[in-house]
């Protein structure tokens, strides 16, 4: 998913910016190839070990299962013990 590299590439571009880039395609009903579980859920772990919330979030909406490669996911966030993920 370009996208989503995009996202969590270290560009001079505040997150919420970067984010937003990406709300805005999926609003304007543009076909984005890609599914946010590729990748056995990567998108979405090294989102939670940034701190990235609004694309953690994102990516949950848009179906991204916190269960793959056993929960790893969901264990990062609790470990963080941060709440907001």
């Amino acid at each position: 998913m370009g996208f989503l590299r995009y996202l969590l590439s270290p560009i001079e571009l505040p997150d919420h910016a970067r984010v937003h880039n990406l709300r805005s395609y999926y609003s304007q009903n543009v076909t984005l190839s890609g599914n946010p579980n590729s990748h056995d859920g990567y998108f979405l772990r090294r989102a939670v070990q940034l701190d990235h919330e609004p694309l953690v979030e994102f990516l949950l909406v848009h179906g991204c299962d916190p269960l793959q490669k056993a929960g790893l996911a969901i264990k990062l966030a609790i470990r963080r013990k941060d709440a907001r993920m």
